[in-house]
């Protein structure tokens, strides 16, 4: 397996995080999680929370 992460059969699914949201790569190069963050009621809210 060595170096070629994209090669991963797990990296199909969405990867919690423990900073952000998580990591999906599937067949791209990045990660296809983008988090937007909001405010409401004075806190922070992800407004597009990622589906497993």
């Amino acid at each position: 397996m060595g170096n070629l992460f994209q090669y991963d059969p797990a990296i199909d699914q969405l990867i919690s995080g423990e900073l952000f949201a998580g990591t999906r790569y599937g067949d791209k190069n990045s990660n296809q999680v983008v988090p937007i963050i909001k405010f409401e009621n004075a806190r922070l809210v992800i407004a597009n929370p990622q589906k497993p």
